[in-house]
Formats: structure tokens, sequence, C-alpha cells
């Protein structure tokens, strides 16, 4: 639920109920609740309309939140976001009773499910799926990091980071890290990385990728071969 926007004219607290002014408020407060609440069954409407047009145009798959959890648009556990009547009606009841302000205003109301086809969720850097529905994609869990590389940002860049491999966040080559320069002002963290391919700029925060060292045999083990006492 997004943060709620203060009808114009109305005040973020409401007066003191024993001030002069909080009956004036009160009425134009109901006022302007009775109005939005008139205004809600052309939302639900309007918002079946485009989940409609959605899943007739291929999209059938739910997708929420930052870690991008796929589910199938009858999944159970969306539900509550795939009817529209009954996210509103909740919706609007856990807003009137959690404050005294005017509930949100016209541009407001539950999110929309994010609805993707196929090929959208595929494309997506990474997602998870729905442990209740059977999506059919090509991943249970799909990764945005490449097996063997780890996600870092040039600002925690320090001594132990010389020597290592890293790569833009596309998977480019950049050379090896020679030395890292930072550099902090207002406007935030600046890095200039000094590698054997370059020298790149960029914000302390860029996502980059480093190369995870793989382990070498201890200098003590030398390799066998199996005995085989046939000869030819």
């Amino acid at each position: 639920m997004g943060r709620l926007k203060f009808a114009p004219g109305l005040k973020p607290e409401p007066p003191s109920p024993r001030s002069a002014e909080y009956a004036a408020w009160a009425i134009e407060r109901d006022r302007r609740d009775r109005e939005y609440l008139a205004s809600v069954p052309a939302n639900i409407a309007r918002e079946e309309r485009e989940i409609s047009l959605a899943l007739e145009a291929g999209k059938v798959f739910v997708v929420n939140g930052d870690m991008h959890r796929v589910h199938h648009w009858e999944c159970p556990a969306i539900r509550l976001q795939m009817d529209r009547e009954a996210a509103w009606n909740g919706y609007a009841e856990q807003e009137l009773a959690a404050t005294h302000h005017s509930i949100t205003g016209p541009h407001g109301g539950p999110p929309m499910p994010v609805l993707m086809t196929r090929d959208e969720v595929e494309a997506l850097p990474s997602y998870r799926t729905c442990e209740r529905c059977s999506v059919d994609v090509s991943h249970r869990r799909k990764s945005r990091t490449p097996i063997g590389r780890r996600d870092t940002r040039p600002a925690i860049f320090d001594s132990k980071h010389l020597g290592r491999s890293v790569e833009h966040a596309d998977g480019t080559p950049m050379g090896e890290v020679v030395r890292v320069t930072r550099t902090i002002d207002a406007s935030g963290t600046r890095v200039t990385l000094e590698t054997t391919a370059g020298t790149y700029e960029m914000d302390g925060d860029a996502r980059l990728l480093i190369v995870e060292k793989v382990a070498s045999p201890s200098p003590h083990e030398t390799p066998t071969t199996p005995h085989n006492p046939r000869s030819f």
C-alpha cells in the first residue's frame, strides 16, 4: 500500500477534538471519504477490464516484489490481488480503521497485479517461482549472478581486491584490479578503478561482478595415477 495522499486542504494530522476547527475538519473528511468510496465500483470495473485484456494477451504470470516471485494468475496465494472487489474492500476498511485522515484519493488504491507473458518473465534478471502453483517457466530460481561470479560494489574495494578479476554487470571483462581510488563528496562516493585493461570511473554503488577464486591444489599434493600392472 502506498503512502497516504491527503486530500487538498486537510492537514497531515487532524486538529485536536477540543479545537474549534475540528468539527469542520471532520465534516469535510467524511464528505471526501463518502465521495471516494462512491468511486470504488468504477475503479473495480476498470481494473477488471485491464486484467481481462492482459490475460487475453497471454500475460498469465503475476510477478510480485523485489524478489520477482512468479505465480500463475489462478494461484490461490494471490487471490486477493486478482479479485479486485476483495482487494478494494479490504483496502478501504484498513485505511479507514488505521487513520483519522481522509483515505487515499482517486489515484490511490490497492496495488494491481503485475501481469507478464512467459517471455517477459524469462527476460527478468532473476526470479523465484511460487511453491503453491505450477508455473511453466525455465527455472525454479533464476539468479542474476552467473556461476563463479559474485556481486560487488566498487565502494567496498580495498587492498584485498588487488589482483582480482572483475567484470561489468553484463559479464564484460574489466581486467585485474591494480589500484583503487575513492572520492567522497556531497553527491556520494566515486571510484576510479585501475585495472590491467584500463581505467574506469564509476559510482561507488555501481554493480560489478568479481570472479571467484578457483582453489588450487596444495603444493604438498602430487597427482596420482592408478596402478595398472598390465602393460601393452
